[in-house]
């Protein structure tokens, strides 16, 4: 074989021609085909760790409280993504408990977390992210993103570099001897956009194509290959603005520190929310320290020191800064470490939020609550007073009348009974006063039982309620010897409760039961118990004339009557004394009736059972 040197001139041009071609081709090939794998893994990566952290940070909730379904409805939003084949969220004890999608490549379990926190296995990239509360770990995410789209296009590029390879070989070899410029120039032009490229990383360049030929080819095939990449320069910047957008939107800015050279890279918002001048540049970490609150620079401090040297421990806190206005701005901070394979830290990455419009909410609603507190307890402190006094006021002027009528009553009986002289008009007259004199005489009486009721302490015993009811029976037996009354009557359970005053209540209960019984030829008097919406209850039921259910709510109220004087006797001062006594025990007590059907009357106290 003749040596180079000893090769025609001609035909040394002719090889240099086409070895140069195919070099240029090769390079160019390699460097946009390593710079495409290496920049795709990079933004992939990126986003899917981000993806993974927002979906791990909004299953925090849901791991906590056990809400599997939410956990899952999150997990089901990666949906969109057709190229995440598999997504897992783990517990702690490494059970499934939320799924999207299925790969062999999902583990059945919780796996280890690898130091990247990825893996690449075959055709799958495998992220990992702990969930977690605070430092108390709460489980893990992974998702499984297929690499079939990736390995297809490079396929697709190899192939194109071999046809392009050979294509200009061939046609190096057969036109050099002849268009050896026209060969020159194109490649030299294609080789110098593509050192414009790759030194700017400017992708909108076109080589110019000066012919048809397999040059012309390659240009187009060159240029193909550049509009792919700048298309997807393109959509993994519009990714990036919207990502800013969201977080911008979000009042979030993200960090990134670096602990050897303590300082830090941030975003835009970040420096919006801490003051700082707006730039790329790194930022000192004494620059940052000095935007916080004084009390809150050590808590910072010991929070990241904490991170670094735990490998378990997360970043997270809320702190203050100060503004150079002097007013105070709140924000939350949460952070990951990422480490070297040796468990050293290699930097700290994470994100902060302005909580400030939070915290001033919770400050003003904490305000507004000690504000109605003291308010409620003074105006409470008022009405107590009032009602002592208007119970004082009560009491007195009850026990101060009963004198003036006692004399009014007797008096006007012995004018009556002891002067034959008047007559029968006058005896009729004084007959009313006597009456009218009783009858504010059995008002006076229950306004003063009322007033006890209020200003009695309770003194609980253990008390039968069928005795109390056999008591007041009793005492009904002189006042209804002449009526026809069926007594139905059920167990009744035994209740700490003050005797005296149930015994009020039933002599309320069963008075009221056969007044309104009285239009009956038989009336039926039931006394039992009954389960109900606030629990077991006793009821006294009656067959009597019953009220309109319309007026129940006026049943309890002082001097409030459903029936007149005319058909029914009463002071309406009665069932306000029961209703008083049973709420006084901590009980409830209610009304049920329709006109005509009779009436029942329920009430509970506590411990009944």
């Amino acid at each position: 074989m003749t040596p180079f040197r000893d090769l025609p001139i001609r035909r040394k041009v002719t090889l240099l021609l086409a070895l140069t071609s195919a070099l240029v081709v090769l390079l160019t090939a390699a460097a946009f085909m390593t710079y495409e794998w290496v920049t795709f893994r990079r933004a992939t990566l990126g986003d899917l760790t981000t993806l993974a952290r927002i979906i791990a940070d909004n299953s925090t909730a849901a791991m906590q409280f056990g809400d599997f379904e939410e956990a899952t409805s999150l997990v089901s939003t990666l949906r969109a993504e057709t190229s995440i084949r598999a997504a897992v969220l783990y517990d702690t004890s490494g059970q499934r408990v939320a799924s999207y999608g299925s790969s062999p490549l999902a583990p059945a379990a919780a796996p280890a977390i690898p130091p990247d926190g990825h893996v690449i296995r075959g055709s799958r990239l495998v992220v990992f992210e702990p969930v977690a509360h605070g430092d108390r770990p709460l489980g893990t995410l992974v998702l499984v993103y297929s690499l079939e789209a990736l390995q297809r296009r490079f396929v697709l590029y190899g192939g194109m570099v071999v046809l392009i390879l050979v294509t200009s070989s061939l046609a190096a070899f057969i036109l050099s001897s002849r268009f050896q410029a026209r060969i020159t120039v194109p490649i030299q032009a294609l080789a110098e956009t593509a050192h414009s490229i790759t030194s700017r990383r400017d992708y909108s360049v076109r080589a110019t194509r000066y012919g048809r030929d397999e040059l012309g080819a390659l240009t187009d095939a060159f240029n193909e290959m550049l509009a792919e990449i700048q298309e997807r320069e393109e959509r993994l910047t519009a990714s990036e603005e919207r990502l800013r957008a969201a977080l911008s939107a979000a009042n979030m800015g993200t960090w990134r520190y670096d602990p050897a050279r303590r300082e830090s890279l941030v975003d835009g918002n970040f420096r919006r929310i801490f003051n700082l001048p707006a730039g790329s540049d790194p930022i000192p970490a004494s620059e940052m320290i000095a935007q916080l609150h004084p009390d809150d620079r050590l808590p910072v401090r010991n929070a990241l020191q904490r991170a670094l040297q735990s490998p378990d421990a997360q970043y997270f806190l809320e702190y203050r800064l100060l503004t150079p206005e002097g007013t105070l701005r709140w924000v939350r901070d949460r952070g990951r470490v990422v480490r070297r394979p040796d468990g050293a830290a290699d930097y700290v990455t994470g994100a902060l939020v302005d909580i400030s419009d939070i915290k001033h909410a919770q400050e003003q609603v904490h305000r507004l609550n000690l504000d109605l507190e003291r308010r409620v307890a003074e105006r409470t402190s008022e009405l107590e007073q009032t009602n002592r006094e208007l119970e004082a006021f009560t009491y007195s002027v009850s026990h101060d009348l009963r004198g003036p009528l006692r004399h009014i009553s007797g008096y006007a009986e012995m004018i009556r009974d002891d002067e034959p002289a008047i007559g029968a008009d006058s005896k009729r007259h004084l007959g009313r006063i006597v009456h009218a004199a009783e009858k504010l005489t059995r008002l006076l009486d229950s306004l003063l039982n009322l007033s006890r009721v209020g200003r009695r302490q309770l003194v609980l015993q253990t008390t039968k309620l069928d005795e109390l009811v056999d008591a007041a029976q009793r005492e009904q037996e002189h006042e209804l010897k002449d009526r026809k009354i069926v007594w139905e009557r059920q167990p009744l359970p035994t209740v700490a409760c003050d005797p005296a005053l149930m015994a009020l209540v039933w002599s309320n209960l069963l008075s009221n039961a056969a007044k309104y019984t009285r239009p009956r030829d038989v009336a039926r008097i039931t006394i039992g118990t009954a389960d109900t919406s606030a629990g077991m209850a006793v009821l006294v039921r009656d067959n009597g004339v019953g009220f309109d259910p319309r007026f129940k709510h006026k049943l309890f109220n002082v001097f409030e009557r459903l029936h007149t004087a005319s058909e029914f006797e009463g002071t309406g001062v009665g069932l306000a004394t029961v209703e008083r006594i049973i709420r006084k025990h901590g009980g409830r007590i209610w009304a049920e009736s329709e006109p005509g059907q009779g009436a029942t009357f329920f009430f509970t106290l506590p411990g009944m059972e």
